[in-house]
């Protein structure tokens, strides 16, 4: 997919263009009709503004599927029934499946948290979610086969971004060779690390499954070091250019939940973990010391998240960063 400036770019459009004023108009009519209860003439709008939304995409409205657009799934009538009856179904699962990511989104903004994760709302992807989940799965590769005790080279690891890269995602051939060069450096790097690390990788991608005051946590721990004396070393992969101060890896619950699956399996805290910063920008290894105080205060600040959730406290709480977000043009706390 492409990001929507991207396809305005693509297709010569600007935010005041004849089609990017039409769809306004046409999402203030399905508004506007919703409201007033004229549902057909909403429905109504709202199909023109998917043939305008394809329009938009692919430059052809003619792609517009209707029939695919309609295939929706119902509400159980019993639950809507409930609503009659005065019994409002619960928003949020009881049995919701957490993760790092989730309670993070809801610490920084527990409306963006609602969209995302309990409305669903989708939005647009990110091509450098591409880059991201390239780079992590060919350093899989190349740890797995370090891991079986082959020799790891770099040329299979850039055979291996050749025959998976997909330029199709980038709205140009100028920003597609910027990303494929970075990717090639973000290889290199990992290869000059492995040269001079002292200890042994033991498990890549590990999945985990943790309670935490009796609600499921799961996530995936990138890489895990063991050092020569038998010590436990997490490492998280980051693409991006920023990189976290030591302070604020003490207190991020990535880290926090990482390292207490580590002890659930392993018996004991990991003695470091942080991140990898592979951006050839700023292409480091950013490790703190773990200290179970420090695990523990954390800790404490995620069975506050959840309790929140799990209560449907979506009330924002101080000043989140709206400008980058998604769902600013729906939110309403804005």
């Amino acid at each position: 997919m492409i990001e929507t400036k991207a396809a305005l770019q693509q297709f010569g459009l600007t935010a005041n263009s004849p089609l990017k004023l039409k769809m306004n108009e046409y999402e203030a009519m399905v508004s506007m009709y919703s409201r007033q209860g004229q549902l057909k003439q909403a429905l109504e709008s709202l199909l023109v503004l998917a043939q305008l939304r394809e329009l938009e995409q692919s430059g052809d409205p003619a792609n517009f599927d209707m029939q695919r657009f309609l295939q929706v799934t119902l509400k159980d009538p019993t639950e809507l029934q409930d609503l009659i009856d005065d019994r409002l179904p619960a928003l949020v699962d009881p049995a919701m499946r957490f993760s790092a990511s989730k309670i993070k989104e809801y610490i920084d903004c527990p409306l963006k948290f609602k969209y995302n994760n309990i409305l669903h709302i989708p939005t647009p992807q990110k091509t450098h979610l591409q880059v991201g989940t390239g780079i992590h799965a060919i350093y899989e590769e190349m740890a797995r086969q370090k891991m079986q005790g082959k020799t790891s080279l770099i040329s299979d690891a850039m055979k291996m971004l050749a025959d998976t890269w997909d330029g199709s995602v980038f709205p140009s051939a100028t920003q597609e060779k910027q990303e494929r060069s970075k990717m090639e450096k973000m290889l290199e790097f990992w290869f000059r690390f492995e040269q001079t690390n002292p200890n042994e990788t033991i498990a890549i991608e590990e999945r985990f499954d943790i309670s935490i005051n009796g609600s499921p946590f799961t996530g995936f721990i990138d890489r895990l070091d063991r050092t020569p004396t038998g010590e436990y070393i997490v490492i998280d992969y980051k693409t991006n250019k920023t990189s976290y101060t030591k302070n604020e890896l003490k207190e991020d619950v990535q880290i926090a939940l990482y390292c207490l699956a580590v002890k659930e399996k392993y018996g004991k805290l990991p003695v470091k973990a942080g991140h990898m910063y592979v951006h050839p920008n700023v292409a480091k290894l950013n490790l703190i010391d773990i200290e179970a105080t420090n695990v523990d205060a954390v800790l404490e600040k995620v069975k506050e998240a959840v309790a929140g959730i799990l209560d449907e406290d979506f009330e924002l709480k101080g000043q989140p960063n709206c400008y980058f977000c998604d769902y600013k043009g729906i939110c309403e706390g804005l």
